[in-house]
């Protein structure tokens, strides 16, 4: 009898909960700011390495399990990727002519992220954090070389083999970010500020006491539909 009571209460349970689920899917665009974080090098290369700034968009899913509750998914394309400069300046005429060589490595990764939302407040207007993981897969990737002096030439433009045993194509880490909503009667717009942090090495080589992983920090727009 217990085990009857208890398995009816589990169905109404799971009953009530299929009934409060709210699928959505939207799309979303927004900006990040990419770098690489190195470690494991008797050079301090962070020293040397400059952040990127490059567009982002994908698709959303999502299920509200709650009004405050919700699990998410998306699909995105992202540039990330560093930039490294050397130069000094050249007297011309008594004047200081600027003169350098610059390298930016540019890759281009298609993320799925898996979310749990948190929403904070009431009305149509609400506050929410999130947090997860991710999983990415460089699809592309690119190396341009300029040198500067009165103004750039490339001198160099070429792709990275992805390829290469060398190179791990994967990536895997965390996900973490806070915004606000605003719901309307069939949907919502979300404003959101979003960070990653690799926890996978982008060197696949043993020989190399050198460790590269991604990081970033983004703010996107997206839109979804309810159903």
């Amino acid at each position: 009898m217990k085990n009857l009571l208890l398995f009816a209460a589990v169905s109404l349970l799971s009953v009530s909960l299929l009934q409060a689920q709210s699928p959505y899917i939207g799309i979303k665009t927004g900006i990040q700011k990419h770098t690489v974080d190195v470690s494991g090098s008797f050079v301090d290369f962070n020293t040397v390495i400059d952040e990127v700034t490059h567009a982002t968009f994908g698709l959303v899913a999502g299920l509200d399990l709650s009004d405050k509750f919700s699990l998410q998914t998306e699909i995105n394309y992202t540039r990330r990727g560093f930039e490294t400069e050397a130069g000094t300046s050249i007297s011309i005429l008594g004047a200081d002519v600027p003169a350098a060589v610059s390298a930016a490595t540019k890759l281009d990764y298609i993320e799925v992220p898996l979310l749990a939302k948190y929403r904070f407040g009431n009305g149509p207007l609400k506050f929410y954090a999130e947090g997860g993981g991710y999983a990415g897969y460089a699809a592309s990737a690119n190396i341009e070389v300029k040198g500067r002096f009165l103004f750039d030439v490339v001198i160099m433009d070429e792709e990275i083999n992805l390829n290469d045993e060398s190179f791990n194509r994967f990536d895997y880490g965390l996900s973490y970010g806070a915004g606000v909503e605003y719901e309307l009667e069939t949907g919502r717009f979300v404003f959101g500020v979003r960070g990653q942090q690799s926890m996978n090495n982008m060197l696949d080589d043993t020989t190399l006491d050198l460790n590269l992983r991604n990081s970033s920090l983004g703010a996107t727009v997206s839109y979804v539909h309810l159903f």
